[in-house]
């Protein structure tokens, strides 16, 4: 019974640390795998001038608003996390970017 319960534990610590990182997406039948970017993020912000203030802040290693509220920004992962920039009073939204394989 302990073999059952500690092989038990082993799949689920397992599971954790595989984690899905790879998304799929199927038009007209052709699978398109895409992979989770952390060192790039994309911020909706409340206005248009919001996005023109964040993207010129010192805070990314790069960054440009790409539309009227939007804003692609590549980060250090080390000093910059998801949750802190959705934290933001100008920040409406935060997600990590996702990058076609077929684009790589």
């Amino acid at each position: 019974m302990k073999r059952f319960i500690l092989f038990l534990v082993f799949v689920k610590i397992t599971t954790v640390l595989l984690a899905q990182s790879d998304f799929f997406y199927t038009d007209k039948g052709e699978k398109e795998t895409f992979k989770i970017r952390k060192d790039k993020m994309i911020l909706k912000t409340k206005s248009a001038t919001d996005a023109k203030v964040l993207s010129n802040q010192a805070i990314f290693r790069s960054a440009y608003d790409v539309s009227y509220d939007c804003v692609i920004a590549t980060i250090d992962t080390f000093q910059i996390k998801l949750d802190d920039l959705k934290q933001r009073s100008d920040v409406v939204d935060a997600t990590y970017a996702q990058l076609s394989i077929a684009c790589q």
